[in-house]
């Protein structure tokens, strides 16, 4: 009988598991707070990342007020330029950015 200890003294220590647990409930808190917490509150836009994106965000302003918003009223050559500046996201750019302008 002296190999035959019981199943309970070989387990893990209760210890290492309420450690465990807390160290898994931490980590799943920080996921859902980095991915989930509202982002800081911006002091308006931010600027520009490059002189050519700057110059796009002009472009696609003007034309916006040019076409009141409406992306069908543009001439094919602006509508292909704005459909390249915004990656084929021209009609919700121009629609947007005229809402800007007007308020």
């Amino acid at each position: 009988m002296a190999s035959g200890r019981s199943a309970s003294k070989n387990g893990v220590p209760p210890a290492v598991i309420v450690v465990i647990v807390v160290l898994f409930v931490l980590f799943i808190s920080w996921l859902g707070y980095a991915n989930l917490a509202p982002n800081a509150p911006q002091e308006g836009r931010r600027e520009a990342a490059s002189p050519q994106m700057a110059e796009n965000d002009a472009w696609i302003k003007q034309k916006a007020v040019e076409c009141q918003g409406d992306f069908n009223k543009l001439s094919a050559e602006d509508q292909k330029k704005a459909q390249e500046i915004t990656r084929n996201m021209a009609p919700m750019a121009l629609k947007g950015a005229y809402q800007v302008s007007k308020h």
